[in-house]
């Protein structure tokens, strides 16, 4: 027997309101909030994933550009 957790799906269905909100659909309607919300969440994360990147790459030669003038 599947048990749900009545915290979960409270939480879930406030998450679900709050993407209400935030969306404001035209249709008046949930449909789709979810599946939208992670399609721009996932960007979102592939964005960071690439900027720590580049930061990391920018940090590093930032450093070597400093050990280099010291040691002139």
């Amino acid at each position: 027997m599947i048990y749900s957790d009545p915290i979960k799906e409270q939480q879930k269905a406030d998450f679900m309101e709050h993407l209400y909100e935030v969306y404001q659909p035209a249709n008046h309607l949930y449909t789709g909030l979810w599946e939208r919300f992670k399609e721009e969440a996932a960007e979102h994360c592939r964005n960071e994933y690439f900027a720590k990147l580049q930061f990391i790459k920018d940090f590093q030669l930032d450093v070597a550009f400093r050990k280099q003038q010291s040691n002139l």
